[in-house]
């Protein structure tokens, strides 16, 4: 946001009243609200792995 707020006067209106705001957000709301678990950090790993190189962004290792 930065970024973009130093070439655009609409996104440095947008940005300045929330800029230095501290934010504290967690997973509680998704919880509560729907149910939901987050996934192991083992099983998380493994899945953006497999995601990876479904999409063709990294190819395995060569021996």
């Amino acid at each position: 946001m930065r970024f973009a707020a130093r070439f655009s006067a609409t996104a440095r209106q947008a940005a300045t009243p929330e800029l230095g705001r501290l934010k504290n957000a967690t997973s509680a709301k998704a919880i509560a609200m729907l149910g939901w678990q987050p996934r192991p950090a083992a099983q998380a790993l493994v899945a953006t792995g497999e995601s990876l190189f479904a999409l063709g962004l990294v190819s395995p290792p060569r021996p």
